[in-house]
């Protein structure tokens, strides 16, 4: 999808969701997001600059509430 896909925020979006997800079956004092937020920050910045004026992605709106609740645990 990445290949096929390069300026799409959508590909690092669901990978950034899917790396959340792999971490939550695991202990807390192994969980790791550093992927998730390198995933995070490229979709932000694909989807910065490719959402058009006045357009809203709810799943990329969700993923930054994730976003920042992993921040205020300080988990990122």
């Amino acid at each position: 999808m990445r290949e096929q896909f390069p300026n799409d925020y959508r590909v690092p979006m669901r990978q950034a969701f899917l790396e959340v997800d792999i971490q939550s079956y695991k202990s807390n004092e192994e969980r790791d997001y550093y992927l998730t937020s390198a995933y995070y920050n490229e979709a932000e910045a694909l989807y910065d600059e490719n959402i058009k004026p006045g357009e809203t992605d709810p799943e990329m709106q969700q993923l930054e509430k994730i976003i920042r609740q992993l921040k205020n645990n300080k988990w990122i």
